[in-house]
């Protein structure tokens, strides 16, 4: 018999849930935009999935993942004394009641879920809120059903979609442009989770590499989150990308090899850009090497506390590192500016301590930190290796 009882789903999951409604939305406006209309009907979906279900005691997934990420979802909007300016407008007019940005002196900052019940438009007497209007735009034309009977009042709502400005209803105007707002709105949720960069330091100290060398293998237990920074056996400095949903990528840097023993200093960045597809840059001794757009969107979660990773080998195979030396390794949960960037390159090279020594992975060593103890071990037999500071400081002067 199967049991009844029902389980909470973890923030991790409603997080993917909310990316994966965020790219039905960027894709659908697309193609509505390329005159695919018929994907206007995902969107009343999703609105109503994002901001108004409440059915079986759900929180409207924006609503929630708000909540979670303490992430402020404002708008600006007509303020409530002008309500009666506004119902008496006619529906294409209404696609500038709430904005991003403020484009009127009378409009309101205010979050998003304080208007769902505002009234938008008047139509033959009767008034809908954003609420009623995409309730009915879901549940009667094929967001969530496809109704047999509608009441007059709906009817006489849907007659007015007979009006089409540049081959659009007003209600379908009203519902692609109420799809913008909260795609963007949405999408600062995803930036606070979806972004990494890792800060490092190394010296090669193989001539040759026969096989691809591992310097980090990074993943976040009891998920398929994983990140592998590794030098090629062409000696180019990448990273292989296995996102949340488990879609592997990999990115190596162009037209550069990292020279035999140099001590390097090295960034890898994650971010995500407006169409919610990720630029990876890689930069090496302050020169750009890398900066390229995912073929389509990658999630990943910046949960460092919670992270485990091997330094010199990957969680399968302790013979996947290389004879390197490594420094200190800072990952950060947001992409540094360049003002912020300088100060913690010059922090990491400082942190080699006052004997400018790194430490030398030989024969199979390797480095493990664990999330549990929050503890970077070593196992193996190291040495250590003097850096030619004099050089790298230049670089940045």
């Amino acid at each position: 018999m199967k049991s009844s009882e029902k389980l909470k789903k973890a923030p991790i999951v409603r997080y993917n849930e909310l990316f994966k409604s965020l790219c039905i939305i960027r894709d659908s406006i697309d193609m509505v935009y390329n005159g695919k209309i018929h994907q206007l009907i995902p969107l009343y979906g999703q609105l109503r999935s994002l901001l108004i279900d409440n059915s079986k005691k759900n929180i409207p997934l924006l609503k929630e993942m708000a909540s979670i990420s303490g992430v402020e979802l404002t708008v600006y909007y007509f303020g409530f004394n002008d309500s009666k300016i506004i119902e008496k407008k006619p529906l294409y007019e209404m696609n500038n009641i709430i904005t991003l940005d403020q484009e009127f002196d009378s409009q309101e900052l205010i979050n998003i879920f304080d208007i769902i019940d505002q009234t938008v438009v008047n139509v033959s007497d009767n008034t809908y809120s954003y609420r009623e209007l995409i309730k009915i735009l879901a549940e009667k034309s094929g967001g969530a059903h496809y109704a047999t009977q509608i009441e007059q009042h709906v009817a006489e709502l849907f007659s007015s979609d007979n009006i089409k400005i540049n081959g659009l209803s007003p209600n379908e105007t009203f519902i692609l442009k109420l799809s913008e707002i909260i795609s963007n709105l949405g999408l600062k949720i995803i930036r606070k989770y979806n972004t990494l960069q890792f800060l490092f330091s190394f010296q090669l100290l193989d001539l040759k590499l026969n096989n691809e060398c591992v310097l980090f293998d990074y993943y976040l237990p009891n998920t398929q989150l994983r990140l592998q920074i590794f030098i090629s056996s062409e000696l180019r400095l990448g990273i292989t990308i296995i996102d949340l949903n488990g879609i592997c990528q990999s990115f190596i840097s162009d037209n550069y090899q990292i020279e035999y023993n140099k001590f390097s200093l090295a960034e890898i960045g994650f971010s995500t850009k407006d169409d919610l597809l990720n630029e990876i840059v890689i930069i090496v001794n302050n020169e750009l090497h890398l900066s390229e757009t995912t073929a389509i969107p990658l999630l990943i979660i910046n949960e460092i506390q919670n992270v485990d990773f091997y330094m010199n080998r990957t969680i399968e195979n302790e013979n996947a590192g290389c004879n390197i030396a490594h420094g200190s390794l800072q990952i950060f949960d947001e992409i540094l500016d360049e003002n912020t960037r300088r100060v913690e390159i010059f922090q990491l090279v400082k942190s080699m301590g006052p004997e400018d020594k790194l430490r030398v992975f030989n024969n199979g060593s390797y480095g493990f930190r664990n999330h549990l103890d929050q503890r970077l071990d070593f196992f193996g037999n190291f040495s250590e290796v003097e850096i030619a500071k004099e050089s790298l400081i230049r670089h940045y002067n």
